[in-house]
Parts: C-alpha cells; structure tokens; sequence
C-alpha cells in the first residue's frame, strides 16, 4: 500500500466501520473497479498504448492524464489489419520495451501471449 492508501485504512479501521461493508464487500468493490478499467483500457487500446509510452518515460500522474486526454486515436482503430496483433507484434519485437516484460513476468521464459 502507498502511505496514502495505509492512512485511508488506518483511519477506516479507526472510525469503524461507519459505510457499512465489510472487508470482503470493499475487496471485491476493489477488484470490480480494478477489473472494470482493464476492460475500458481493452476498449480503448490507442489510449493504452499512449498511457504505456508516457509511463515508459517515468512521465507523472499529470504527463498520464494529459497522454490519454491528447490520444489522437482512442481506439487504436486501424485500417492496416488487426489492431491488437499488430501491437502484439511490436511488443515482441521490443525485448526491452513494456510489452517484453509484461510476457517474460506473467508468462514466463519463452512463452507469449501467442504461444504458451
């Protein structure tokens, strides 16, 4: 947890619990959340990309928001074929760009997300 987010719980666990739920409803609230801005980055591949470039470059919080308000192309829609392949493709030709380490960390070794 960052110090924020420990004092936010520190002082919830404090106060009691005053909302309401319990632990496990505000996990799952949590993973909902997180699951639920996964599917609208899935959505919108374009942003991603821009968010990853910005984050790549050790940009703040301000440079992140900035890179997914200015996205000239949201959706990552292209006329060249298959979007998300193509992506694909360029992450594995960086080894040590983003999508490399996002493979070799959840997959492991030499699978890919085409091959495991």
């Amino acid at each position: 947890f960052s110090d924020d987010a420990k004092e936010r719980r520190l002082r919830r666990e404090n106060e009691g619990n005053s909302s309401g739920m319990d632990e496990k409803e505000m996990d799952n609230r949590t993973r909902f959340a997180l699951g639920y801005a996964f599917g609208l980055l899935r959505q919108n591949l374009g942003a991603l990309d821009a968010l990853a470039e910005t984050m790549e470059q050790d940009g703040s919080v301000v440079d992140c928001i900035v890179a997914l308000e200015s996205c000239p192309n949201v959706s990552g829609f292209t006329l060249k074929g298959d979007y998300d392949k193509i992506r694909r493709e360029r992450f594995q030709a960086e080894e040590r760009g983003l999508g490399g380490w996002v493979e070799q960390t959840f997959l492991g070794g030499s699978k890919t997300i085409d091959i495991e």
